[in-house]
């Protein structure tokens, strides 16, 4: 299995006529001016390709947080009969405890096939002037 992409974003959504897929708001870093904060929603994206695959591969994400496991859940990917595949995952109100690094790794039986880091890091409270 070749992975072609493993990434995490806001939002994503997949072309009806073109089966392109979209992404919206990759996520690198997330500011927060206080801990803990929650994260409303977040995308797992990721395209494979693969010559043997059956149509099911089974694969599994954890999540860690300063290299603390947060969960670890069953990932599939849907092959087609070209060899191509995508898995998609939502996490929904998952709580950020503290600042550092969110990593989430895709893994094949014991083999960590992806990895995508998240900076989390406390930040300034955002005060706009509306007075003028």
């Amino acid at each position: 299995m070749k992975l072609l992409m493993f990434t995490c974003a806001r939002g994503f959504s997949v072309d009806q006529g073109t089966n392109a897929v979209s992404l919206f708001n990759v996520v690198e870093r997330i500011a927060s001016p206080g801990f803990p904060c929650g994260l409303p929603e977040l995308h797992i994206i990721a395209v494979a390709r693969c010559k043997r695959a059956g149509p099911h591969l089974p694969l599994r994400l954890d999540a860690s947080l300063n290299k603390n496991t947060l969960f670890e859940a069953p990932f599939e990917m849907l092959f087609s009969e070209d060899g191509r595949a995508r898995g998609f995952g939502r996490i929904s109100g998952f709580p950020l405890l503290e600042p550092g690094d969110l990593c989430f790794a895709l893994w094949r039986g014991n083999q960590k096939i992806a990895e995508w880091q998240i900076e989390l890091m406390e930040s300034a409270p955002d005060i706009e002037d509306l007075s003028g």
